[in-house]
């Protein structure tokens, strides 16, 4: 037996989940290629991983535009983001030099992250 809880602690181990869940969340995900630029030399092949783990485990669901894929959160992946505003509030509760803003922002807005690829 898998622990689920465990499994699901790696996938969000990984560092892009969080920042695509943020960027959709926030209303800041403009595609695929635009999300490319934000990330910081993030390749396609790994966004594109990404991207499908994310709606093979029901966090987020494809949306065919007129010119363009887009997502949108589900309810799973909007409880999720909830919980990732939550463990931001715990880190700047305990971790010194947390920017005062981290909850509002996605993590691609932000320079330590992009710092940290």
């Amino acid at each position: 037996m898998i622990c689920k809880f465990l499994e699901l602690t790696h996938m969000f181990g990984k560092k892009w989940k969080i920042a695509i869940i943020e960027e959709i969340a926030f209303g800041k995900f403009e595609g695929f290629n635009s999300f490319l630029e934000k990330s910081n030399k993030l390749t396609p092949r790994v966004l594109s991983l990404e991207l499908k783990e994310l709606e093979s485990n029901g966090f987020i669901r494809r949306k065919q535009g007129n010119r363009k894929t887009d997502y949108v959160l589900t309810k799973k992946g909007a409880e999720a983001h909830n919980l990732i505003i939550q463990l931001k509030k715990w880190t700047m509760k305990w971790a010194k030099n947390t920017p005062s803003d981290c909850p509002e922002k996605s993590c691609l807005a932000c320079q330590a992250f992009l710092a940290n690829r």
